[in-house]
């Protein structure tokens, strides 16, 4: 494995277009989409896949009685989406939600913001679980009018964004960082010889305080973006001849740059990226849609295999490299092999058209959209195969948030904490073993089993195990107090020393009653302590506060944390139970509790002493400290 630094936002928006217009039944005064697709219920899945064929792989969710036209949703984490529509039936009802959100996986889903009537809310992106962008458009009798809501509070309140005067609508957005965002849509400016206004796209550095605008050039309709870096974004339409277009940008939306497309394309009707250079968009051809794939950041495109039978994607997502969920009439299709064959996947209500989908790990996905009988109602559907497992989480120094993260390479920001990148696009050698935040939290080390290392934010890279025979796999990391340096740990206790990081001692070439499963180090002395799954503690250049080494455990110690002043740690086993040592303070456990999933890793909150465990399957227990959502 190589060293890769990336920087990645989450993202996943609504398609709209000109050229093509659906309108279920709606009655949008001096509205004029440029393409609006589908007007009804929210759909939220996980997608459950065998091999290479479909069936029963996504179930209905509750919808919230006043929820209508979803058609747009973005998750952040495999617990936390936050979906948008529209409010209007075209029967003068103007009550109904336009944003909606769930904290739990979509067991349950609530109602945060309703809009006045004629308005239509096309995309959203939530770069992390509290910050979330939408944007939309309202037609009013002298013209269209953009919208732009945002919230930093996981949705408890929104509030609207100016962006420049010649915007008309916006249909697409994606912020790769809860500050960088660009989304794009249809301006008031028209050309001198007459026809359809110019696209526009729109783009901010600080949160949405002040947006620019860029008209883009004639003959591109714009309608879906996706940024995987703060500078680099891809958006997808159509020329007025109704065929494929494609537009680049490396300074975060301010300028673009048209690239070509294979002949025979129709419109473009979505796009995602999972890297600056992989990206996947849909195309119309005839009556169906076919997905195509750049590697090189929209610079060129390849064919991938076709959807089968008409099948027409409104919405994709892809969860990993190789996972991907297309959404559309009738129901979802489901690869497993980054694009070249496609399953069907069976709905639990098949007359539905889905227009929108978002992956937050693997298959574990959400999708939104409407049934095709009047009056449209709106459904969720989640599906059924299991996200990629969360193997831990690290805390910010303020204890103001956290960061979760799986084997697959996804990171999930919680609380007051920004995204500043993942693995989940790419193909690792190895799985994600541990995530480590720096002492500032404003970045993270990612670190795999065979040692790899992959840094994000102002987490500097000084070297890895990558490519090097071991004897174990990795399990754990620490970096040391000026995060000039880090040690990386292995299951026989072997150490390996990066940048500053001073070697003192290893249980490498010793017999171990149980194997080293975790590591924290000491911010006093410098040094570091070891923890066993029998819960042993080996102090190497740090003091030692006790241990359960002799101790017969109910469940084996998977993680620990030390406290911030260096006076004793914790560590939790697979149960959640949880051991303390020197200064170290016992809030609580789920020890007697029974847990959906095994606890995996815990982190400390240096600002109130307490502290977090994290399940595998993303669930938080927090002790002594807030609750900022599951993963």
């Amino acid at each position: 494995m190589t060293h890769r630094r990336m920087d990645r936002g989450h993202s996943e928006h609504a398609r709209r277009g000109r050229t093509v217009l659906r309108l279920r039944g709606l009655a949008l005064i001096g509205l004029l989409l440029p393409a609006v697709v589908g007007f009804g219920q929210l759909v939220m899945g996980r997608s459950a896949v065998a091999g290479a064929a479909g069936g029963s792989s996504w179930t209905s969710q509750p919808v919230p009685n006043a929820a209508n036209g979803l058609s747009a949703i973005a998750c952040a984490s495999t617990a936390v989406c936050e979906a948008v529509g529209s409010n209007n039936l075209g029967n003068g009802d103007t009550s109904l939600s336009s944003i909606v959100g769930t904290v739990n996986g979509g067991a349950s889903w609530r109602n945060q913001f309703i809009l006045p009537g004629n308005t239509l809310l096309t995309s959203i992106s939530c770069p992390s679980t509290s910050t979330c962008v939408a944007v939309g458009v309202t037609g009013t009798v002298n013209g269209d009018l953009p919208i732009v809501l945002g919230t930093t509070d996981g949705g408890a309140t929104w509030s609207s964004q100016s962006v420049p005067s010649n915007v008309a609508g916006l249909y697409g957005i994606s912020c790769a960082t809860t500050t960088d965002c660009a989304a794009v849509g249809s301006s008031n400016t028209y050309p001198s010889g007459g026809g359809l206004s110019y696209s526009v796209a729109v783009a901010t550095n600080d949160g949405g305080f002040e947006w620019s605008s860029t008209i883009l050039p004639s003959g591109s309709e714009v309608r879906s973006v996706s940024c995987a870096l703060s500078t680099s974004c891809v958006a997808v339409g159509n020329n007025p001849n109704a065929a494929a277009v494609v537009e680049t940008s490396t300074d975060g939306g301010i300028s673009w740059t048209l690239q070509p497309t294979p002949r025979g394309l129709g419109q473009l009707l979505t796009v995602t990226c999972l890297t600056t250079s992989r990206c996947m968009a849909t195309a119309l051809v005839g009556n169906s849609s076919v997905p195509i794939l750049t590697t090189d950041g929209g610079a060129s495109w390849t064919r991938l295999g076709s959807f089968p039978g008409l099948f027409t994607a409104w919405g994709l997502s892809c969860g990993s490299v190789t996972q991907c969920v297309a959404v559309g009439e009738y129901g979802a299709y489901v690869s497993q092999n980054g694009g070249a064959s496609w399953a069907v996947q069976d709905v639990p209500t098949p007359s539905v058209q889905l227009d929108g989908v978002s992956c937050a790990s693997g298959l574990s996905c959400v999708a939104v959209g409407a049934s095709f009988t009047v009056p449209n109602t709106s459904v969720i559907l989640k599906s059924t195969l299991p996200a990629s497992p969360v193997v831990g989480m690290a805390s910010t120094p303020s204890g103001d948030g956290y960061w979760i993260a799986n084997a697959s390479g996804g990171v999930s920001a919680h609380g007051s904490t920004s995204s500043y990148g993942s693995v989940r696009g790419l193909s690792l050698n190895a799985p994600i073993a541990h995530i480590v935040a720096t002492s500032d939290g404003n970045g993270y080390w990612l670190v795999a089993a065979d040692g790899g290392i992959f840094s994000f934010g102002d987490a500097h890279f000084y070297g890895s195990m990558g490519g090097r025979h071991l004897n174990a796999p990795v399990v754990g990391m620490a970096p040391t107090p000026d995060d000039r340096g880090y040690w990386l740990v292995a299951a026989d206790g072997g150490i390996f020393s990066f940048g500053d990081a001073h070697f003192y001692g290893s249980t490498g070439g010793r017999r171990l009653n149980a194997p080293v499963v975790g590591m924290a180090s000491d911010p006093v002395t410098g040094g570091y302590w070891l923890v066993a799954t029998d819960g042993g503690i080996f102090s190497f250049g740090a003091p030692f506060f006790g241990s359960t080494g002799a101790l017969r455990l109910n469940r084996p110690v998977n993680g620990m944390a030390a406290t911030s002043d260096g006076g004793g740690y914790w560590f939790v086993a697979s149960d959640g139970g949880i051991f303390s040592f020197g200064d170290a303070r016992f809030h609580g456990s789920t020890g007697s509790v029974r847990l959906n999933a095994p606890v995996v890793g815990m982190a400390a909150d240096d600002g109130t002493g307490g502290y977090w465990m994290v399940a595998s399957d993303g669930g938080i227990f927090a002790f002594g400290a807030p609750f900022f959502g599951a993963g």
